[in-house]
């Protein structure tokens, strides 16, 4: 593991603890903590990704269970850590869901494509260095003149993945991993459940015959 991996691993993985942390304490104390119990949380999550377990740092047993954090989910994590931090806003709403939805999109076409006979091996794709690197760069301007910090965090991915700093050397792995996928595909849904559920409500029929 290079060196770029071995800082990249370990942060991606106290980034996952300090916002559990933070999720669990709303839940059970609805007051909102102050900056110290914040920093504390995290403080606390950097040191618990080095506790020896079964001779290896936690954040290594991590690794072997979700090897491949992509960048756009980390970033939506650091946006929402620095939220909860400096109370910067990184990302908008409007970014947030173009993350949700790309991660669904991608994650559905990289892992069910095998479920149509296409004929063709699109995680193959990851490792041409004239395919995804084109395709990547094109979606990210594009996203970025539609106005999507999206498109930044793949930029910062394909630069990622020219650095090495996942042990992967497909360039797909740096841009939707399963856990990225399976958590948007529960927003989305979530999500457009509740849109429909807002149509069907007679407090929106209302709404709609009044407006008319």
């Amino acid at each position: 593991m290079n060196v770029i991996a071995s800082i990249y691993y370990p942060a991606a993985v106290a980034a996952i603890l300090w916002l559990l942390f933070l999720r669990v304490g709303v839940r059970f104390f609805p007051k909102s903590p102050g900056r110290g119990t914040v920093i504390g949380a995290g403080v606390l999550a950097a040191a618990i990704c080095f506790v020896p377990v079964a001779g290896l740092p936690l954040w290594r047993l991590g690794f072997g269970v979700w090897p491949n954090p992509s960048l756009p989910l980390v970033g939506l994590m650091i946006a929402t850590l620095s939220a909860r931090i400096a109370g910067r806003t990184l990302l908008t709403a409007m970014d947030r869901e173009s993350i949700w939805i790309f991660g669904a999109v991608a994650g559905s076409i990289l892992y069910l494509h095998n479920v149509v006979p296409l004929g063709a091996d699109l995680y193959y794709w990851g490792w041409d260095s004239r395919v995804m690197p084109i395709v990547v760069g094109l979606v990210a301007v594009g996203l970025l003149r539609a106005g999507y910090r999206l498109g930044a965090l793949l930029l910062l991915a394909m630069i990622a993945f020219a650095a090495g700093a996942l042990e992967s050397t497909n360039l797909w792995d740096y841009v939707v991993d399963p856990v990225y996928w399976l958590i948007s595909l529960g927003v989305v849904t979530k999500r457009a459940i509740g849109a429909w559920k807002r149509r069907r409500s007679p407090s929106g029929d209302i709404g709609t015959a009044d407006r008319s």
